[in-house]
């Protein structure tokens, strides 16, 4: 009996894997589109790695410049292509909107390119598409604030190991004249205005939270529907409770209104208080709504996932709320690369890209390894990092006038700060390991009896000091979990203490100290040896 069980359950397993191959169960890797490939790959260029979703999120998708126009009328662009829209149409000077445009024609020209077609051949970028520099060289100031490495300047946490690419936010100011706030109004997170009923009115808007919302919990919102007429889509607002015992659990979020219309021919203006029930939503527009400053979705099926897995996917407020970024390489984000190619050359197919993309994700920390990758991947750019010397996007700002000066800050500061230690070890190297002759090595050669006996070893100490400040550092960030389950009561949060804002003051102190200490040492040491 034994062995007809053996026999029935052997043909068994060859029956399930005749019928259902192991193959079968292995996710294959998703294949990124061609724009998706070269921006991610432009991505890891500027120190920045993210998942393929993020990609998405960054640069969006369209079938062509009117299919663009129309989404980025609409707001719903990715969060880099609505940017570059914003300065096709409102940048500062005619020759930045030209860039903006040029850089777009690039783009849509990704978008309309296929694997079959384009695998293996070299695709032109755009002019100062990646930082403003054009194969080794520096370009106008216009490449550089319409290039991705401008945008991504604008962050925050640009050139920081940041992951989270949080906007600073403004605060809203609630203070408005001629109007006292009720008590029952929280915080305000948003203020617009809007033609009114009447050609001659203009309405002004304010949205609160309520006084009484805990600040532990997360208020975010999604689209219910979008109404072309008005131009305007239905927003509903909810949050998640961080707060015991109901950590996890989502709830309508109430809202308070305060409205002022102006009469412009009279001057006089009317104001009204009203709220939004948690099951009512709001009119807005794109622009508004990409100023709220708390994750809005799509639709709300990605709010639902977003309650469930915390999943940041479909938000139609990437850049004020945050972008989805997995690692960071501060080196890649603030340096100046010696050569940048204008051409990208493709692998030959999605499957190979998706394989590339995952090993620049792999090579993001070290700089020299990022490099390889890079090249790898199709894009030779060249950083030089034989003797790096951080540098940082240029602060200093000319102010024309009879008595012409130049205002600095503490990046520019920092940055002839950071350059010291790597310039002097570079000196001292040359000096004492020159690589002219043969005959000057030997002349500067010490026998190592010599070279290790106090007080010969000093040059040599000094460049182990010089060499020690150039090291790379790490900023100092400490997550604190909290957790409280006892009965009815769970809870669980993790306090973040996070010293990146004292990062730059401390360099500039550390590296001076540094170098008071190497010339005390000297001064002290020829006071010994005199006696």
């Amino acid at each position: 009996m034994k062995t007809l069980r053996r026999v029935v359950s052997l043909f068994l397993v060859m029956v399930l894997l005749l019928s259902f191959p192991l193959t079968a169960f292995a996710a294959p890797a998703a294949v990124p589109s061609v724009s998706e490939y070269i921006f991610d790959t432009l991505l890891s260029a500027n120190g920045v790695d993210t998942s393929l979703s993020g990609v998405q999120s960054w640069l969006g998708s369209w079938t062509g410049y009117d299919d663009y126009l129309e989404q980025g009328k609409r707001g719903e662009l990715g969060s880099y292509s609505q940017w570059l829209y914003d300065r096709q149409y409102n940048g500062e000077t005619a020759e930045i909107k030209a860039k903006a445009r040029e850089q777009i024609d690039a783009m849509t020209d990704w978008m309309n390119m296929d694997w079959a077609d384009v695998g293996g051949k070299d695709i032109t970028l755009g002019t100062g598409i990646l930082n403003g520099w054009v194969d080794g060289v520096k370009g106008t100031a216009a490449d550089y604030a319409t290039s991705i490495k401008g945008y991504l300047s604008s962050f925050a946490s640009y050139g920081s190991d940041a992951l989270d690419y949080i906007k600073e936010i403004a605060s809203v100011n609630d203070s408005i004249e001629g109007w006292t706030k009720p008590s029952n109004f929280g915080k305000c997170f948003l203020t617009y205005s809007e033609p009114g009923f009447f050609s001659y009115e203009v309405n002004y808007k304010w949205l609160f939270l309520p006084a009484n919302f805990n600040e532990l919990n997360i208020p975010y919102a999604y689209l219910d529907f979008y109404k072309a007429t008005e131009g305007k889509y239905y927003v509903k607002f909810k949050y998640l409770s961080n707060v015991a015992p109901t950590i996890g659990k989502s709830y309508g979020l109430n809202l308070y209104v305060h409205s002022q219309t102006l009469d412009t021919k009279t001057g006089k203006i009317s104001m009204n208080d009203s709220s939004v029930s948690t099951n009512d939503g709001r009119y807005l527009t794109a622009a508004q709504i990409k100023s709220i400053p708390f994750p809005v979705f799509s639709n709300e099926a990605a709010a639902n996932s977003f309650v469930a897995n915390r999943t940041m996917e479909n938000l139609l407020n990437q850049e004020a709320f945050g972008m989805p970024v997995v690692a960071v390489n501060q080196q890649a984000q603030t340096m100046e690369p010696k050569v940048v190619p204008t051409v990208i050359t493709l692998p030959q197919t999605g499957e190979l890209a998706a394989q590339l993309m995952d090993e620049l994700s792999d090579a993001m920390d070290r700089i020299e390894e990022l490099e390889a990758a890079l090249k790898n991947a199709g894009f030779a750019i060249d950083w030089g990092v034989d003797v790096v010397v951080p540098t940082v996007a240029p602060t200093d700002v000319p102010v024309e006038g009879e008595n012409t000066e130049t205002k600095t800050t503490l990046a520019a500061i920092l940055a002839k700060v950071e350059a010291i230690p790597a310039t002097i070890e570079a000196m001292l190297n040359n000096k004492l390991e020159p690589g002219d002759t043969d005959e000057d090595v030997e002349n500067m050669k010490l026998p190592t009896s010599i070279a290790d006996k106090f007080p010969f070893c000093i040059p040599f100490d000094v460049i182990y000091l010089v060499k020690a400040m150039n090291a790379s550092s790490e900023v100092p960030r400490f997550e604190l979990p909290f957790k409280i389950h006892y009965q009815n009561i769970n809870y669980e949060h993790t306090f973040i203490v996070d010293m990146t804002e004292w990062d730059a003051a401390v360099k500039i102190l550390r590296t001076m100290l540094d170098l008071l200490f190497i010339a005390g040492l000297i001064s002290t040491t020829r006071e010994l040896i005199r006696g």
